[in-house]
């Protein structure tokens, strides 16, 4: 992956005017990837960095539901998992718990 980062700053003492600086890493991202490994100076791409939509919003959770109908559990007790999963099952929530 290049990660692609800019900045700007004035140097009034020699020159009025804004300089920026632009410079790309690349970052290898992978399940083999060893920690404080070092990204590298690469080009910058051409053309302008990717842009993306919004996240959509998160669903509506259905909490008051789910507590209604879900089993009290006391402190230091158990819960039957296929019971939770009957009534999980029964009010159809959208989206689906994993």
């Amino acid at each position: 992956m290049v990660v692609r980062t800019s900045g700007s700053a004035y140097n009034t003492w020699f020159d009025p005017e804004e300089v920026v600086l632009r410079r790309c890493f690349a970052v290898r991202v992978s399940p083999k990837t060893e920690w404080r490994e070092d990204p590298r100076d690469v080009d910058c791409p051409d053309g302008f960095p990717l842009t993306f939509a919004p996240a959509p919003e998160p669903p509506r959770l259905p909490y008051e539901e789910l507590r209604a109908k879900l089993p009290r559990v006391r402190e230091g007790g158990r819960v039957d998992e296929a019971e939770v999963r009957r009534t999980l099952a029964a009010l159809d929530p959208k989206p689906s718990p994993h």
